[in-house]
């Protein structure tokens, strides 16, 4: 995969995370499709990709379906063999380390696929103007997806568990841009068939 010449496209990489075990829904929920058609997953890798110009998507080992549903979509992929023993923490490592040249990335849940595009737009901007972590907020909430500069990279390598970045986000917290959006979305993850069943009707 040819990451330099994409990253000379657009410095932002867009990540996003499918290598979860969905043990609260039961089933890979990465594959339950919405109301258009489209996996849940997928969904959330479209809406990504219209943002930016190279988007990663990491999924857990002997996923073969998903695989196959991320390659016919043009997607690239990495495989985390270390998904399960060490949760979201690796997938993270796993892209930054592969696109380390990179000036920032946005993480992105598989689960999330209802966010807008003026709020993706809204934390690229914001990306742009070197800010070195944003978060976006609706109704003062804090939601996803996240970004953080290369400034951050050594820590990047240092996460560890099924938590994302929020070690990072605790120990810099003055660098925080907290981003209002207009946009329910950003807090909308499916981890459950009721939230399914509540959220597929986009």
């Amino acid at each position: 995969m040819d990451y330099i010449r994409l990253l000379e496209k657009s410095s932002i990489v867009g990540v996003l995370l499918a290598a979860g075990q969905s043990t609260r829904f039961g089933s890979n929920k990465c594959l339950q499709k919405l109301s258009n058609g489209n996996e849940i997953a997928l969904q959330s890798a479209l809406n990504l990709s219209k943002q930016l110009d190279q988007v990663i998507c990491i999924i857990p080992p002997n996923s073969q379906e998903l695989k196959l549903l991320f390659e016919r979509n043009g997607f690239q992929i990495l495989e985390n063999e270390l998904s399960k023993k060490e949760g979201m923490s690796s997938s993270i490592k796993l892209a930054v380390e592969e696109t380390k040249e990179a000036q920032a990335w946005l993480f992105c849940l598989a689960d999330m696929p209802n966010i807008k595009s003026t709020s993706y737009q809204s934390l690229i901007s914001k990306l742009d103007q070197k800010q070195t972590i944003v978060i976006p907020k609706f109704n003062q909430k804090r939601g996803n997806p996240v970004g953080l500069s290369n400034h951050y990279y050594q820590q990047i390598m240092l996460l560890e568990g099924d938590v994302g970045a929020k070690q990072i986000f605790k120990q810099n917290s003055t660098n925080i841009t907290f981003v209002e959006v207009d946009d329910e979305g950003v807090l909308q993850d499916i981890d459950t068939v009721a939230d399914y069943n509540s959220l597929k009707n986009i």
